[in-house]
């Protein structure tokens, strides 16, 4: 009967400290595969680094392998371990059918486990199944892997240090950026840790690549839907390296590549002919009329004209200087001037810490795409249609109605030209 096979099995499993309970087995056996196959990524991954390592880096490939060694180890004992809860389930998959409800109710999770699914077994309580578990489960794993992998832990603790010192972030938004960098840039972390271990304090080269990434991680909160790109890598940017438009290929092909993930492709090309006609760079100040309040305040201003905005104590310096709303001066790819201006300046000041010209453009791209879209930092509302109302246009088109209606300009010949370098971008990528 039942209760003599389940005798005979808790005495043949003497040896156990687990209960007769399937749920502990199914979970510990999930534990043990995860664990192996984390063990063994690291593993992985800190040998393809450490074989990545230069010449001069011999200090990091010798961390990287040790490394290496030390979670291949580990992965050995889980995989024992995996084998071990396994060797318990394919025990329990033998009782007598009538007897199987005391290893587990739940049908259904017996059918996953036996499938090799068990990763959702861990989800299963009384044979439902509960996505919350599910995500607990996957929380926890997750911080495990972090707590496991020592100088990604180091370095996440040494930046997020970094970070609290240097940003004027809430602790909310810094620890949103973290989460980025440890999903996107684990090897930069390890890296930071690891030259910080050894080699004091050098590694201001590799800080200032991370506060780059970390800047695009917390613009990319402002732009939903939109992923960072390696622009030298695209086709895109190649394109306009080959072309008569090669002296700005990189800004253009920057904002073909995130415009090109929320617009369509005529509404872009005539965006980025009016960047490109506008002639602007990323931060850069300029001055394009010569009205009351600037022949006033031109001794006090010419300091700054034609530079690039590299500091907030610049833009409280241009805040106190330029009187809000003023026209005549502008700021970055669309010469943003007046109220928008102000605007632009604000956004810089919330969300830009690292001023490099690719975080510049980058928040750029971010506050067009607000006054485009949602306008929670804009100074008016008036802009948002602008996308719609170009649909079914030609990228000609496009571009002038941009040019009326978003850039504004006063001079029809302006439009005219725009028109023209829509039709030169549009046969450029239609050849491509």
């Amino acid at each position: 009967d039942a209760e003599k096979v389940i005798a005979e099995l808790e005495n043949s499993l003497e040896d156990d400290s687990e209960e007769l309970d399937g749920y502990v087995i199914l979970t510990s056996l999930e534990d043990a595969k995860c664990k192996e196959m984390m063990y063994n990524q690291l593993a992985d991954e800190y040998m393809r680094a450490a074989d990545e390592c230069g010449i001069l880096e011999g200090i990091l490939e010798a961390a990287y392998r040790h490394e290496a060694e030390e979670y291949r180890k580990k992965a050995q004992i889980e995989t024992e371990r995996k084998e071990m809860y396994q060797a318990k389930v394919n025990r329990y998959d033998r009782i007598e059918e009538n007897t199987k409800g005391c290893f587990m109710e739940s049908v259904e999770l017996r059918r996953l486990a036996k499938n090799t699914l068990d990763g959702f077994a861990v989800a299963f309580l009384d044979g439902e199944y509960q996505p919350d578990r599910m995500n607990l489960y996957r929380r926890e794993l997750l911080r495990c892997i972090v707590s496991e992998d020592r100088w990604l832990e180091s370095g996440i603790n040494l930046y997020r240090q970094y970070l609290t010192e240097h940003v004027d972030f809430p602790t909310e938004e810094i620890e949103k950026i973290m989460d980025e960098l440890i999903v996107k840039y684990p090897h930069m972390l390890r890296q930071l840790a690891v030259l910080n271990t050894y080699s004091g304090n050098d590694y201001q080269a590799l800080l200032s690549e991370l506060n780059i990434k970390a800047q695009m991680c917390a613009l990319l909160q402002t732009m939903e839907g939109v992923q960072s790109v390696d622009i030298e890598n695209t086709e895109t940017y190649r394109i306009l390296l080959q072309s008569d438009y090669a002296d700005q290929a990189y800004t253009l092909a920057y904002v073909y590549e995130v415009l090109s993930q929320k617009y369509a492709q005529s509404f872009v090309l005539g965006m980025m002919a009016n960047i490109c006609d506008e002639g602007g760079a990323p931060g850069r100040i300029e001055r394009f009329s010569n009205n009351s309040y600037w022949e006033s305040a031109n001794d006090n201003f010419g300091n700054f004209e034609n530079q690039i905005i590299d500091n907030e104590d610049m833009i409280d310096t241009l805040q106190d200087q330029i009187p809000a709303g003023t026209s005549g001066i502008g700021i970055g790819l669309c010469q943003w001037s007046g109220d928008r201006r102000d605007a632009l300046l604000d956004f810089y000041k919330e969300f830009v810490f690292n001023y490099d010209p690719e975080c510049l453009l980058f928040a750029e791209l971010a506050f067009m795409m607000d006054e485009l879209g949602d306008c929670l930092y804009s100074a008016d509302e008036c802009y948002k249609n602008i996308p719609t109302a170009c649909i079914g246009m030609n990228p000609s088109e496009c571009a002038r109605y941009i040019w009326r209606n978003y850039e504004k300009s006063n001079y029809e010949q302006d439009g005219d030209e725009r028109e023209r370098i829509a039709n030169n971008l549009s046969e450029l990528f239609l050849q491509s």
